[in-house]
C-alpha cells in the first residue's frame, strides 16, 4: 500500500473489465483480513511480479480461503502493469472514472 510502489511500476493507468474484476477480488480478500490474508506479499507488499502471484499459494500459512484462490487467479491473468493498475484503484491512487488524460 505505497504510492512509490505504483510509481516504480511506472504509475500505469491501465482500465480494464478484467482489471476491475481484479479489484473486486481484491476488496473481497480485504474484507476477510486487513492486511491481505495469505496473499499479504502480493497485496500488501505490491510484489506483484509473476513469481509472486503464481507462487503465493505455495507459502500460504493459513487455509486458502476462496476469496484469496479468486484474487489469485484474477491477478495471475494480469501483466504487472495490469496488477499495479489493479491494486493503484484499490489503494486510490488513482481512479478511472475521474482521471483525464493530459491534452
Amino acid at each position: 500500500m505505497c504510492i512509490s510502489c505504483w510509481e516504480e511500476y511506472g504509475s500505469p493507468r491501465i482500465d480494464t473489465a478484467e482489471i476491475r474484476a481484479a479489484v473486486v477480488a481484491v476488496t473481497a480478500v480485504y474484507g476477510e483480513s486487513p492486511v491481505g490474508g495469505n496473499l499479504h506479499v502480493v497485496l500488501d507488499d505490491w510484489n506483484i511480479e509473476d513469481e509472486h502471484v503464481r507462487g503465493w499459494i505455495d507459502y500460504a500459512a493459513e487455509p486458502i480461503t476462496e476469496a484469496e484462490r479468486a484474487c489469485g487467479a484474477a491477478l495471475a491473468r494480469l501483466t504487472e502493469s495490469e496488477r499495479a493498475s489493479a491494486l493503484a484503484i484499490y489503494d486510490g491512487f488513482w481512479n478511472p472514472e475521474t482521471f483525464k488524460e493530459p491534452a
